[in-house]
């Protein structure tokens, strides 16, 4: 077996910038480091943009398959 194969691990601090929380977690390196969003901050994780943004595209495709076919009409006349 070869000595030193795996690099060590060291508990380090996450500290978030957006919510001000902090977490443990481990790592290789032996620096806090500081994130910019976490996942109780960002929206993304929360699902809040997801949904919006999965509403916005059903509204758009609604409103341009009725464009669509009122020019099919106009031009069916």
């Amino acid at each position: 077996m070869k000595k030193k194969l795996h690099n060590s691990l060291y508990l380090i601090n996450y500290h978030c910038i957006s919510c001000q929380t902090e977490y443990q977690n481990w790592s290789t390196s032996q620096k806090n480091k500081e994130i910019a969003t976490c996942a109780n901050c960002n929206p993304a994780y929360k699902g809040e943009s997801l949904a919006k943004i999965r509403v916005g595209r059903a509204e758009k495709f609604h409103q341009r398959q009725q464009k669509a076919q009122e020019k099919a009409a106009a031009k069916a006349k």
